[in-house]
This record gives structure tokens, C-alpha cells and sequence, in this order.
């Protein structure tokens, strides 16, 4: 944790010290927990996390100490290497609504407190990131089932994007994958947590403080590749309202 000087070696031997009172007193200070069997860090069992400031009881959570340290591991290195690595499909439909309107997909991500496109993890369940692309899709739209004969997913994009979820508190790389969803469906039916948006809500949604969401840091990255941006897709569905 950074009390102890690196080892040196003296008469053959290795020997250790701090280099600064505090490291000493930070050393002493877990010797005498240890002796007392009393925990510096607690809340194991608990995953949640908080954005500074702290009381002192959110400081010794070891969840919160562990996302603060991966925090600052993440800003000090240039790349630095990712503990998790997340591979996420994300669904683009875009649809003509009646004559005028064309809108995006997008379902809210209580997690992320976010709205974005349709899509999620790949899970243990899924062989292959389109498939979880289809069960994202199916999951999202009541009544969908997925037709070969109706319904298409193209690749678009793959990108990796780092950052520090609050859900884990690690350094993780999010590996996105992008899907185009044409189909000759004229009627979709979608769930409470799904609406219609336009592209330019679908690249500002998610902002932070400290920036964007790995999310929406990868669709921004998607639209910078596709000349003309979001806009620049071809309608994937053509609805009747």
C-alpha cells in the first residue's frame, strides 16, 4: 500500500522501512487491528459507492477504498492495464416513424441511471456476441422473437473503451460491440423502460462530471466513424406509428 520502501539488501539480508511517519504510524495502526482482530477496512459484502465527499463510514468501505485507489491508478497511467474486461453488444436501430420522424431506440439502464441503445452484456448463456445482441433485443420488445427471414444484425464497430464502474469499483475494459438492426417489420412494441430519440439525445445522454459514460463514450467514437455521424446510417426499420 505503499507504507514500505522497496527491500534492501544489507549483509546479505533483506531489510524494510518506511519511509515517512506516516507509513510507520499507518503500519502500527494494522498491527494493533490485527492484535484486536478488529477490521480497517469493513463492508465487504457491500458494493456500493459514493461519490466524494465521504463521511468517515463511507471512507473505510472497502468498496469505496477500492474504487478511490483504481481511481487514481486510472488517471496516474497513460494505459493502465484493466483488472475486468466487459464485453457489452449494443443494438442501433433506427427507425422512420410515419412520414417524418427518425428516431433511435434507446431503454433506460437503472444501473447507469442512463438512457441508451438497446443491448447489455454478453452472458454465460449467449455463444456469441450476436446472440446477445438477440436476446438483448428480444428482452427489450414485448412479444419480439427474432426472424432471420425478417430480422438482421450487421456488425458495425467493435471498440474498447477503459473506465471505473461504479459496480465493481476496477479498472475495466468495456469491449463494445455495434449492431445494425434492419428488419421489414412495420410494427414494434416496446416495454416501459424503452422510448424513441433522436441521435443527438442518444450522444448527450449519460454526461457526468467527469465525463461520459463508457457507453456513450463508445457511441461517440461509433458516430466519428460513420461519415455524417449517427445520421449517416441508413433507416434500419420503417414503422406505421
Amino acid at each position: 500500500m505503499g507504507a514500505i520502501e522497496p527491500p534492501r539488501e544489507e549483509d546479505g539480508e533483506h531489510s524494510f522501512r518506511t519511509g515517512t511517519e506516516t507509513g510507520a504510524l499507518f503500519l502500527a495502526s494494522m498491527a494493533e487491528h490485527i492484535d484486536a482482530g478488529l477490521p480497517m477496512l469493513k463492508s465487504w459484502r457491500d458494493r456500493s459507492i459514493t461519490e466524494p465527499p465521504l463521511t468517515g463510514t463511507m471512507a473505510t468501505r472497502a468498496a469505496q477504498f477500492l474504487w478511490l485507489a483504481e481511481n487514481e491508478r486510472h488517471e496516474a497511467l497513460d494505459e493502465a492495464p484493466a483488472i475486468r474486461r466487459v464485453p457489452i453488444s449494443l443494438i442501433i436501430a433506427k427507425a422512420q416513424l410515419g412520414r417524418k420522424h427518425v428516431r433511435y431506440l434507446m431503454h433506460f439502464d437503472a444501473e447507469e441511471r442512463e438512457y441508451r441503445p438497446l443491448g447489455g452484456q454478453r452472458l454465460r448463456i449467449d455463444n456469441s456476441m450476436k446472440a446477445a445482441a438477440i436476446r438483448e433485443l428480444e428482452a427489450h420488445l414485448p412479444a419480439f422473437r427474432f426472424d432471420p427471414d425478417t430480422d438482421k444484425l450487421f456488425k458495425l464497430e467493435r471498440t474498447v473503451v477503459t473506465a471505473v464502474p461504479a459496480d465493481r469499483g476496477v479498472v475495466t475494459a468495456h469491449e463494445i460491440h455495434f449492431w445494425e438492426f434492419q428488419s421489414t417489420r412495420t410494427r414494434l412494441s416496446l416495454s416501459p423502460s424503452v422510448r424513441w430519440a433522436t441521435g443527438e439525445q442518444l450522444l448527450k445522454t449519460g454526461a457526468l462530471e467527469h465525463g461520459y459514460t463508457p457507453v456513450v463514450q463508445g457511441l461517440r467514437y461509433l458516430a466519428g466513424r460513420i461519415p455524417g455521424g449517427l445520421d449517416g446510417l441508413r433507416v434500419g426499420v420503417r414503422l406505421s406509428r
